[in-house]
């Protein structure tokens, strides 16, 4: 009964952005996608910011040497427990790659992760709601330090899988959001195209945001130690609807922030045209290819494809550095019992949310489409903060 009340569903949204379009219950979700880690291969970011690259089906690039490498990247962690590698937690910097290519967003590109498997049901049949991510009783496994694809928090999207109208609105349930259209809008839109055309077959990110780790049955552990020692508000998630940038913003200040001028006056956020075809190289006449104003109409002939997300920004490298040359031997692919949490700190199970770069940031009271008017988030700088 409970599992009922998280059915997700599909719906159409083919004119005007909707926050609760009509919808119809999935029997099945979509598809679960292959992916995760700083490369296409799956490759641990602790690896990546060594510079080395895994190819399936290797998993690891775990040796006491890289361990103390990777040390000089990151400091905070415990360095208890410890074993002949070094510190356990630094280990899992250079643990949990995926062995395997990540899948397209297409149907000719999709690779289902053969990692999943719950409630006796592969990546292409899973039941319609929220699932558990790590599972070591069916091979391949899926343990908790693995990497997996991450799930679209932004603004627009997060309103609309919320589903949201005060029509919908109950005694037992006054807020009248559904939230059941997480999968629908990951299928739909994902991230968005900054104004590139839907591609041909398009599939989004399948059933990405509907997978949890579940501290009950081990995953998190470093996170549930935290939170049961300190932690009083383990229910909280997030301080706003939207990405990385914006919450971390309102953690630090409480508030919200504007684009600015040098003298603190609010601008229009930028707004270049963008070329489809070279996302971040700027047209001619132009000095810039970003433009961070959002328009969640769907483009002419589809169902929720964007016509502008509002990024803007070019091609992404991890570290600033393109992928060194693949290794394919002599890599261990052991994995030890814990290790520091990819899922928030909160008691229980958890949902996952993960590292994708966040939502952009609007300026006051700023049209942002034909329908659509947002209050204000803005910024003193004038381009992108890296997330």
């Amino acid at each position: 009964m409970n599992y009922l009340k998280a059915r997700q569903s599909s719906a159409s949204d083919t004119s005007k952005f909707e926050l609760a379009p009509s919808s119809t219950p999935y029997m099945t979700l979509p598809a679960f996608h292959a992916g995760g880690g700083a490369d296409k291969y799956g490759t641990p970011f602790g690896c990546a910011v060594l510079e080395i690259a895994l190819t399936p089906p290797a998993t690891n690039c775990n040796t006491p040497a890289n361990v103390a490498a990777v040390m000089l990247f990151e400091n905070g962690l415990s360095l208890t427990p410890a074993n002949a590698g070094g510190p356990i937690y630094y280990q899992y910097l250079l643990t949990g790659g995926t062995g395997r290519t990540s899948s397209g967003s297409t149907t000719s590109s999709l690779v289902p992760d053969a990692r999943v498997y719950y409630d006796g049901e592969d990546a292409s049949s899973l039941p319609p709601g929220p699932f558990q991510i790590s599972q070591m009783t069916h091979s391949p496994f899926m343990p908790y330090d693995a990497y997996t694809v991450s799930p679209v928090h932004r603004l627009f999207q997060m309103w609309q899988q919320l589903d949201c109208s005060a029509a919908k609105a109950t005694t037992a349930d006054p807020s009248g959001c559904n939230a059941d259209l997480f999968p629908w809008v990951e299928s739909a839109v994902a991230t968005g195209s900054n104004g590139a055309a839907e591609p041909a077959g398009w599939i989004g990110e399948g059933s990405t945001s509907m997978f949890f780790y579940n501290m009950q049955t081990g995953d998190a552990p470093y996170l549930k130690s935290l939170a049961d020692a300190y932690t009083i508000s383990d229910n909280y998630h997030q301080a706003a609807l939207g990405g990385t940038g914006a919450n971390h913003i309102m953690m630090g200040t409480g508030d919200a922030i504007w684009f600015s001028n040098a003298a603190g006056a609010p601008e229009v956020p930028p707004n270049n045209p963008v070329d489809p075809a070279a996302p971040g190289t700027p047209l001619p006449g132009h000095s810039s290819a970003l433009s961070e104003i959002e328009n969640p109409d769907p483009m002419p002939m589809t169902n929720n494809f964007w016509k502008q997300d509002g990024y803007g920004g070019g091609p992404f490298i991890y570290g600033g550095r393109r992928r060194p040359t693949p290794i394919t031997a002599g890599v261990p692919t052991s994995i030890a019992p814990t290790r520091p949490s990819r899922a928030s700190g909160r008691s229980g199970a958890t949902s996952r949310r993960s590292s994708r770069a966040s939502s952009p940031i609007a300026s006051p009271a700023t049209t942002i489409s034909s329908t659509i008017t947002i209050p204000a988030i803005s910024a003193t700088a004038r381009t992108p903060l890296p997330t």
